[in-house]
């Protein structure tokens, strides 16, 4: 039997330790050549995938009480604490107030159940944008993209942090409360806070969203079992007042509606909290028509709570009801609820900002926006541009916009793509009439959703609208214009992307995602030597990032490389590096510039692939942003450039990456840009 024979009969051998001898002692093995190795790191991991798939699902699987834990939580947000004014200011009754409370709880439920049949068949990525461009195609998802990351969500993240404000402040002033100067500014550096946060110190502001949600229990507790108290003992003269002054003008209605909606904003959510549940499609229904109801009645409990404290009035004019209701109520520990309520709404801004480069993410593999948004910092892992971003885009809505303003804006971009994402379902049903759906809802669901949706973006148009509705029309009617060039400009010039690309990586330090995670079982000729016997490999490859024997992490299946690797022409350093996208007009593949952060080494390798993305075959430390050294000039990026090249020899076992003129012309182009 001759060595290659032999070789492709030991492929099928699946043994980890096996494996790992011929990783560690390829230097004695003259024929363990790197394709072999690479055939035999495949069919091992397609083998560990196969074996451990079940053991997963399981482990990830999410039981029904748990489930219906996570709806709850994702949806009771600050907004219980916030919208009641609005919706007691614009309903003028009691009466009317608890109907569009207990009402609108159900018609968010009907909206959960629509987007779990698009969920179950629909299989792109995205929630809403995967909904919206399977029934209308790119352009209505590029006008839901820019405006769910440009407007909607920095809206979000600046009602919440005025929320913060508002209960912060009023907590210890009297009765005449702090100006809005003073509302204004915490709540702009609330932001600045968050956002520096989730750049640099990412396993801290996941502890701004455990306090979150411990002080929104205890808020919400507290306010429940005291009114259940007050009720007891006959604090009922506000709620006997029942449908006395009911407002009829619907501009109102709406107005209050709109505020009863923001306070349910967190079902749209459903489907990413609930991803792990058992057997979606029969669970998942059952858990929304228990869970949303639920929220509802606590929301009436609520509400209820603050009308045996408060008259119609003195909650329309309290700027925190939280603050008011708790110094009647609780006296000398009237401190828990505003503190509660400020923590829920730093939650409620931080999860905006944990979320900033999901959209984002799914957007760029469409051509929706530039690549260089979705790229991460090399340290914290956060796509720190979007949150930056974010950020300025926030705070410039908290120096402009009102709180209500703010609200009604971010109501009626936000319900008008729910509306848009629920007709995508009717749309579906007669598009794919033959094709499987493992949940349906009843037609008549989507058709009250649509048709409600439209009366509530028409209504505010009835009257004069205000200029929330009418600057979130013309960012609509923005979007549409702004399709053909954003997403066509590229191909006409790349240069200009590429330019901007650059600097931006080099300034914010920030690389592909996938930069990350580089995986050793997909080596190519050019970057590593042919044969695993070549002393400058001996011991540098390993199984995962975390066990420097060469053991398997069941965490981790794939394989990776911990240590640089000496190249023909090139160093291939552990420091972090940064893929910058270089045209190349001589052929149909791209030039990647590889330029380390550290020590300004640069140098250039040809893509292979076709799909017109980031290479994802370069090796780097797993903990890729280990080092907080100052950027090296460019000058020392080509001397370091010469002086390698000159200084490596090719010994036969590698092939060349790129000559010494081709690596000098590559730092001088990286020095201009």
């Amino acid at each position: 039997m001759t060595t290659k024979e032999t070789q492709e009969s030991h492929i099928n051998v699946l043994s980890a330790n096996d494996l790992g001898k011929d990783l560690n002692n390829g230097h004695d093995n003259p024929g363990f050549e790197k394709d072999n190795f690479s055939n035999r790191t495949d069919a091992f991991n397609q083998n560990f995938r196969r074996n451990s798939v079940k053991q997963e699902d399981k482990s990830q699987q999410i039981n029904t009480l748990y489930g219906g834990a996570l709806i709850i939580n994702a949806i009771i947000g600050p907004g219980i604490f916030t919208s009641p004014k609005g919706v007691v200011k614009g309903a003028g009754s009691v009466g009317l107030t608890l109907i569009i409370w207990g009402s609108f709880g159900v018609f968010s439920a009907f909206a959960a159940l629509c987007f779990t049949e698009l969920r179950e068949s629909v299989s792109r990525e995205g929630v809403e944008y995967a909904y919206i461009t399977e029934a209308f195609g790119p352009l209505a998802s590029f006008v839901y993209c820019w405006m769910r990351i440009a407007a909607a969500e920095p809206v979000a993240t600046a009602i919440f942090c005025m929320g913060f404000a508002d209960y912060t402040l009023d907590a210890y002033y009297d009765d005449c409360g702090p100006s809005q100067l003073h509302r204004k500014v915490l709540g702009i550096l609330a932001v600045v806070t968050l956002a520096y946060l989730n750049v640099f110190s990412a396993k801290l502001s996941e502890k701004v969203q455990v306090l979150g949600t411990i002080g929104k229990t205890v808020a919400l507790a507290v306010i429940i079992i005291c009114g259940i108290i007050r009720l007891a003992n006959g604090h009922v003269t506000e709620l006997k007042t029942g449908f006395d002054n009911t407002e009829t003008n619907p501009t109102a209605i709406t107005s209050a509606i709109y505020n009863c909606l923001w306070a349910y904003g967190g079902w749209a959510s459903v489907n990413n909290v609930t991803k792990g549940v058992r057997k979606p499609p029969r669970n998942l229904p059952r858990l929304i028509k228990v869970a949303i109801p639920t929220v509802g009645v606590i929301f009436m409990a609520v509400v209820t709570s603050y009308f045996t404290v408060m008259t119609k009035d003195e909650l329309v004019g309290s700027e925190a009801i939280g603050v008011t209701w708790s110094d009647r109520v609780l006296g000398a520990y009237s401190p828990v609820i505003p503190i509660g309520v400020g923590f829920l709404a730093l939650r409620s801004a931080n999860a905006t900002f944990l979320d900033a480069g999901k959209l984002s993410g799914v957007a760029v593999k469409d051509n929706k926006m530039p690549e260089v948004t979705a790229f991460v910092h090399v340290r914290s892992k956060t796509p720190i541009l979007t949150v930056i971003t974010r950020a300025i885009i926030a705070i410039i809505m908290i120096i402009l916009g009102t709180l209500s303003s703010l609200l009604n804006f971010f109501i009626f971009i936000v319900w008008a793509f729910h509306g848009l994402s629920v007709l995508a379902l009717i749309v579906l049903r007669f598009k794919n009439k033959k094709k499987k759906r493992p949940y349906k809802v009843y037609l008549f669901m989507p058709v009250i959703v649509v048709l409600g949706i439209t009366i509530l973006l028409i209504t505010p148009f009835l009257e004069r609208p205000k200029d929330e509705f009418i600057i979130a029309i013309s960012l609509f009617i923005l979007s549409f214009i702004a399709y053909l060039p954003v997403t066509y400009l590229k191909s006409y010039n790349p240069l200009l992307f590429d330019k901007v690309t650059v600097w931006l990586q080099l300034f914010l330090r920030i690389v592909p995602r996938r930069a990350l995670r580089r995986k050793a079982s997909i080596m190519k000729d050019r970057m590593y030597s042919r044969r695993m016997s070549t002393p400058e490999t001996r011991g540098y490859l390993r199984y995962n990032s975390t066990d420097k024997s060469g053991g398997i992490d069941n965490n981790n299946d794939s394989l990776r490389l911990r240590k640089p690797v000496e190249m023909s022409k090139g160093v291939l350093t552990d420091k972090p590096i940064v893929s910058i996208l270089k045209r190349s007009n001589e052929n149909e593949s791209d030039i990647y510039t590889e330029v380390d952060i550290d020590q300004g080494l640069s140098m250039s390798v040809e893509q292979q692939s076709v799909d017109g993305s980031i290479d994802d075959d370069y090796a780097t430390d797993d903990d890729l942003g280990s080092t907080d050294d100052d950027l090296g000039s460019t000058d020392d990026a080509l001397s370091s450039s010469s002086s390698t090249s000159s200084d490596d020899n090719n010994d036969g076992h590698g092939d060349e990456l790129v000559d010494k003129k081709s690596d000098a012309k590559t730092a001088k182009k990286v020095q201009k840009l």
